[in-house]
């Protein structure tokens, strides 16, 4: 494993930058406001051109990571007794925990889509917030 993870050749070097930068590349906009989204999403969208995507490609990406972090800064506290999805009560460790802290029924045939309703939710509640700044969902 060390020769694999610990080489000391340009590649581990390269690597070795790529996961510096990668831990401070998305700390969202500095502000709240319409120019502070711009400008981030600016940055996102040529670091996302520089690694190759297509421009339409980067433009989708740039308006996913706007709106988890939107969703990060605005969204909706959960409640953590019922499902973030269908909103029944949910067993305590009965469900999956979801990095904004709510939790969806999981494993459930009949609750399936509870994962998918959920995110479907925060992100158009995202979207809606987004582009009442002014923003266009591309």
């Amino acid at each position: 494993m060390k020769t694999v993870f610990m080489g000391d050749g340009p590649e581990s070097a390269a690597a070795a930058e790529r996961l510096a930068e990668s831990s401070n590349r998305i700390s969202g906009p500095a502000g709240d406001d319409l120019p502070a989204w711009q400008s981030w999403m600016n940055h996102r969208f040529t670091v996302w051109r520089t690694r190759g995507y297509l421009p339409v490609e980067a433009l989708g990406i740039v308006w996913g990571e706007a709106e988890g972090e939107w969703h990060k800064r605005h969204g909706t506290v959960p409640d953590l007794d019922r499902c973030a999805g269908c909103g029944r009560k949910i067993l305590v460790g009965g469900g999956m925990p979801q990095i904004d802290g709510a939790v969806v029924h999981i494993g459930d045939p009949e609750q399936v889509e509870c994962l998918a309703i959920h995110g479907a939710q925060w992100r158009g509640a995202a979207a809606v917030g987004l582009m009442a700044l002014g923003l266009m969902k591309p």
